[in-house]
């Protein structure tokens, strides 16, 4: 089957893994699918598919194919696989020159290897273009590299030149430029392959065999180039000694035995980095065998603890306890040596799960005001997906099924009556329901209920909540009069409030707020509090500790729906009160038209899993731009309601 018939068409196809492995088979006979990954810093699974991919563009004249894990080049025909394989570099390197990421990493890298200043003609022709262009190029590159401490020099008449400490060239070069700076710089196989033995005492996991090999790579080109480390900084403590390091130690030592060069402590502990700053791997036999100090112990505790108060949520991390103080030690190591770790999922994780990212905002105040370590958006995304996997488990725990008892007055067919009236909206999963009629009750048998519904007063007392129905009743009005006497859980989901129940058997007159946008956000917020203070649903101290947390880091989801709120002890309950703003005002970096103010008890019996559905739903009213429009005009609560219910 012929695929393409020109270079314009296979550029078009093939992206810089398929070409990067055309090339590679062109220099050597043989190959393996873990090779090909820790080169290209992708997984095997990748690497297979692009194997695939690679055949099919071969188009019959060759094929890779694998036995017993070598991958083996088989030519069938000689003229056309040299053709077809030009034409596959040949696009690539366009495809390649054309992005701005690979013409920075290669000025990056023509700059790195030049031993001294290069002119930009020079430049401009190795790199094919234009000085124009180059100018345009060095800009962005000299942006890029400033957060590393690294800057692009010239004079004129004599040429560009990098000026920065020499871990931070190689930092950039590795995690920024490795591809275009040393794609043709490969390590002797001599010495990959001691690499790769080295790499297999110390994990089995793909990232830290790639990460090794790259690290390996610039050690020996810099070494041996005259550019040794001359002072380690703040690498000097907390990296050398350990487990990892002592594997790490030995590696090298073996890698100086082939290249017949002495590397000293200094290379060592750089070579390191790529083992103390690697992502925790998947097989938990390799995370128990991780040394975690105390310190990173009392960290993780501490950081759980801050969370589950600023959410007033009860988290556990259960299971996961290994794997997260094995992320958050190998996290640390990237932030105090300045390792950035690229992570293609923040936008995914901020838009997806914007509770857990804010959640990591907390977390990144604690580790700046104790270590000074802000955490990186990237490191946040990272965090982020932990804490997803720890609030899904609290929010599959602790969820009781209500127990409800009908009382329908003296013929069975009321209570049957009211049961299904209840029972058209009512999640089953979430309640039982038992029928009685009034001679059948009594203190004894109500006592194992959590609530009864009456059309009578009851004829003696209970502890049991009792709530006086009529036979006819709003579904929707009773789901919150339940909810609001429940106020351990959210026992019922009822069809016609939507995903929004909890929030919705919240709202009533008493709740719903009309917010004057010339009042400004915060004292808005304020006069909200001041309300239900004065009927005693919010402590006395509730208004400063909200003003206090809103002004040091309001909570926004999206950029429309502010979420104020802390912890109170005036009642057992959790209280919502829903703002809206008719026209939008500025505050905290969004343009807010829809508030949800919410006090959580410091006492009651709410399951975490409780607590964080409402945080849940308000987020997901803030992804629902129409439903904030919708919200952010409504001039009553019932209107709001129905907004909700929608």
């Amino acid at each position: 089957m012929r695929m393409w018939g020109g270079v314009a068409a296979v550029s078009t196809i093939v992206n810089n893994r398929i070409v990067a492995i055309a090339g590679y088979f062109a220099k050597n006979s043989t190959g393996t699918f873990e090779e090909l990954a820790a080169r290209l810093g992708v997984s095997v699974r990748s690497v297979r598919d692009d194997v695939a991919r690679l055949n099919e563009l071969l188009d019959g004249t060759a094929s890779l194919e694998a036995h017993q894990g070598v991958l083996n080049m088989l030519v069938y025909d000689s003229q056309g696989y040299a053709s077809k394989l030009a034409g596959l570099l040949k696009a690539g390197e366009s495809a390649r020159e054309d992005s701005a990421q690979w013409r920075e990493g290669r000025l990056f890298g023509l700059l790195l290897h030049a031993t001294g200043p290069v002119t930009t003609e020079v430049l401009a022709n190795k790199l094919h273009m234009s000085r124009s262009t180059l100018a345009t190029v060095a800009r962005q590159l000299k942006q890029d590299a400033a957060p590393y401490g690294i800057s692009i020099l010239g004079k004129p008449n004599s040429g560009l030149w990098l000026d920065g400490d020499e871990i931070q060239l190689r930092l950039y070069a590795i995690e920024r430029a490795f591809e275009p700076a040393y794609g043709d710089k490969e390590l002797p196989e001599a010495v990959a392959n001691v690499v790769r033995a080295g790499a297999r005492r110390i994990s089995s996991e793909q990232n830290v065999l790639t990460a090794l090999m790259r690290y390996s790579t610039v050690m020996v080109d810099r070494f041996s180039g005259g550019h040794a480390i001359r002072s380690l900084g703040k690498l000097a403590h907390g990296v050398s000694g350990g487990v990892a390091f002592g594997l790490v130690d030995a590696l090298v030592s073996e890698i100086g035995a082939v290249t017949g060069c002495t590397y000293p402590k200094n290379e060592r502990v750089f070579v390191a980095l790529s083992v103390m700053g690697a992502r925790a791997p998947g097989d938990i036999s390799d995370v128990m065998s991780v040394e975690l100090d105390t310190d990173v112990l009392a960290l993780a505790q501490s950081l759980v603890k801050v969370i589950s108060d600023d959410l007033n949520v009860p988290i556990s991390l259960g299971d996961l306890t290994c794997e997260f103080l094995y992320h958050l030690k190998a996290m640390l190591n990237r932030l105090r040596c300045s390792i950035r770790l690229k992570n293609p999922m923040v936008e995914d994780m901020r838009s997806h799960y914007p509770l857990e990212w804010e959640a990591t905002g907390i977390a990144s105040q604690v580790l700046d005001k104790r270590l000074g370590l802000p955490l990186t958006d990237d490191e946040r995304g990272y965090l982020a997906e932990y804490l997803s996997v720890i609030l899904e488990h609290q929010r599959r725990s602790s969820r009781r099924v209500a127990r409800i008892a009908i009382v329908g007055g003296s013929e069975r067919i009321t209570a049957f009556f009211i049961e299904s009236q209840l029972r058209r909206s009512l999640d089953e999963s979430k309640a039982e329901v038992s029928l009685f009629t009034h001679s059948e009750v009594s203190a004894p048998v109500l006592e194992k209920f959590d609530i009864v519904l009456s059309t009578t007063v009851l004829p003696f007392e209970t502890a049991v909540p009792v709530l006086l129905i009529n036979e006819v009743f709003d579904p929707v009005e009773l789901a919150g009069r339940i909810q609001r006497s429940l106020s351990w859980a959210i026992p019922l989901s009822f069809a016609t409030t939507g995903v929004h129940a909890a929030i919705a058997s919240h709202l009533d007159e008493r709740h719903f707020f009309v917010l004057s946008a010339q009042d400004g956000y915060l004292p808005a917020v304020m006069g909200m509090v001041r309300n239900l203070t004065a009927v005693g649903e919010l402590d006395a101290g509730f208004a400063d500790r909200l003003c206090e947390r809103e002004t040091q880091r309001p909570t926004i989801f999206g950029t429309s729906v502010a979420l104020p709120h802390c912890a109170q002890s005036a009642c057992r309950a959790v209280v919502l009160a829903l703002g809206v703003f008719h026209h939008p005002v500025s505050y905290g970096g969004g343009f807010i038209e829809v508030v949800f103010l919410l006090g959580t008890p410091t006492r009651s019996d709410l399951s975490g899993a409780d607590i964080i559905r409402y945080y849940d739903e308000i987020v997901s009213v803030a992804q629902d731009q129409r439903m904030v429009d919708q919200l952010s005009q409504s001039c009553g609560f019932r209107e709001a309601r129905q907004a909700l219910q929608a």
